[in-house]
């Protein structure tokens, strides 16, 4: 087929020269036309604006699913079609248990094997083994089938490893974009596992080690460079107990410090200075009131604007509908050929997908999730301070303020 033979100029060039120096015939079944050696002039002009036609249609195509797959992107969901190890794509369902047509989204593996091989990668990263060893490990678990044994490498091991994909987020087209994907790894493994990239040595933790500021969170206000966690063990002379303290101090990669005597900070004094912090957030009642009104309002006014948006792409589907019955009317006429049927429904096809993806996409915009998050805001401003303390140390690091 046309279509199919070649899609840009230099593969047109490639098969002509091949087909005048008498190496290949080519068969167009469709058109049922043979072009050789000793063909028209005629029969070579004509497939040279075919190969034309098909390179600008490949074109326009190519934009369409790029634009597609980055407005998915840009919703949170991987648009390509083989997700990391311990993902797959799956299409939502309907109560009779059927696919629903649209764009598929990323779950966990329901193949728990999967699942738990990248999770038990992940533990044994956290725990310092190195690559090599996570592997033997991995495979004397047997997770790994005997017949793939050759086929895992280190090299895999560490690119899932830091892989962004398993920690919320993932890379398109070299862009980043935060995912709706649920996690499959902790965040606690997630985070001691990223603690572990750059050493040189595996790191012995005493019993009782939370380091909760390590991994780069905190920098030296003098000198701009990382703080670490530097755990102090003592032994309580009247118990006889053994107490870990923890505490922080800046690398000096910079050399700024002449000593570093002195320059520990307990972990104690860091949740200290940042508490005044906190208690500056708030916010009056009044103006909290007035805040979440102006809120209303404006998911008011997003709704109607989406909901004329919504009918606009309802009309757009109707549209592509009348188009198709008519391109069938004039294929039962004759008045276009099979190929210019095929080709114009194909076309219609993917403005369908492109519509279909769009409104659905304005569906799911028009709810009020957002109201939560600003609700969440509000009850943060006027109660911070108190909210704050009553959290996990983790919880306080973790928290957007």
């Amino acid at each position: 087929m046309n279509d199919r033979e070649a899609r840009n100029l230099t593969d047109n060039e490639l098969n002509e020269n091949l087909v005048r120096e008498g190496k290949i015939v080519i068969h167009y079944v469709r058109d049922r036309k043979v072009l050789y050696k000793e063909s028209p002039e005629s029969d070579f002009m004509l497939r040279d604006f075919q190969a034309l036609q098909n390179k600008s249609y490949s074109r326009t195509l190519s934009v369409r699913i790029n634009d597609a797959q980055r407005s998915k992107a840009e919703y949170g969901w991987y648009p390509g079609n083989h997700p990391p190890l311990g993902y797959i794509q799956q299409r939502p369902k309907n109560d009779d248990g059927r696919e629903i047509k649209g764009k598929a989204i990323i779950v966990p593996d329901p193949n728990l094997k999967n699942v738990r091989q990248v999770q038990r990668e992940f533990e044994l990263r956290a725990k310092h083994l190195s690559y090599d060893e996570i592997r033997k490990t991995i495979i004397s678990e047997g997770f790994i089938e005997p017949n793939k044994v050759i086929t895992y490498r280190i090299g895999t091991i560490e690119a899932r490893l830091k892989n962004p994909f398993y920690r919320g987020s993932f890379i398109w087209q070299d862009m980043t974009y935060r995912g709706k994907h649920k996690l499959i790894i902790p965040r606690e493994i997630l985070q001691a596992v990223d603690e572990t990239f750059g050493d040189k040595r595996p790191i012995k933790r005493t019993a009782g080690d939370n380091g909760i500021f390590a991994g780069g969170w905190l920098t030296c206000a003098s000198c701009g460079c990382h703080v670490v966690y530097d755990p102090k063990t003592k032994v309580i002379k009247e118990t006889g107990e053994t107490k870990t303290f923890h505490y922080y101090h800046c690398t000096n990669g910079k050399g700024v410090h002449k000593t570093m005597k002195g320059m520990s900070v307990s972990q104690e004094s860091i949740w200290k200075q940042l508490e005044p912090a906190i208690t500056s957030v708030s916010l009056c009642p009044k103006l909290a009131e007035d805040i979440a009104e102006a809120l209303n309002q404006t998911h008011y006014k997003a709704c109607e604007a989406t909901k004329r948006q919504i009918a606009g792409f309802q009309d757009s589907l109707k549209l592509l509908d009348r188009r198709s019955d008519d391109i069938f009317e004039l294929f039962v006429s004759k008045t276009i050929d099979e190929e210019q049927y095929r080709r114009q429904i194909d076309r219609l096809k993917t403005q369908r997908i492109d519509f279909t993806f769009q409104l659905e996409k304005a569906q799911l915009d028009i709810n009020g999730a957002y109201l939560e998050t600003a609700k969440s805001i509000l009850e943060l401003a006027t109660s911070a301070r108190t909210l704050w303390i009553s959290r996990t140390l983790q919880e306080r690091k973790e928290t957007p303020w």
